[in-house]
């Protein structure tokens, strides 16, 4: 649905498959660089969730676990309907 605009949304702009894709986030509280050393293999989701997070970030010195979002299956399921 449509929502309005607020100054609070950023737009999220990444390179996939060489093509700058940008995204409207309602907000964003955190910008955070992560090691490729603290990416682990993530739990069992449901189907659709495993579609979209294959790898999480262990953050163990902060107590903290952050899913990894896989874009380019978020975009394909989004261009192909599915």
């Amino acid at each position: 649905p449509h929502l309005e605009r607020h100054d609070r949304q950023r737009i999220l702009v990444i390179n996939l498959a060489g093509k700058r894709t940008g995204f409207i986030v309602d907000s964003v509280s955190e910008v955070k660089k992560i090691y490729e050393s603290s990416l682990e293999d993530a739990p069992s989701f449901s189907d659709e969730q495993s579609l979209y997070v294959k790898k999480v970030a262990n953050l163990g010195q902060q107590k903290r676990m952050i899913l990894i979002i896989e874009l380019a299956s978020m975009m394909e399921t989004m261009t192909t309907g599915g």
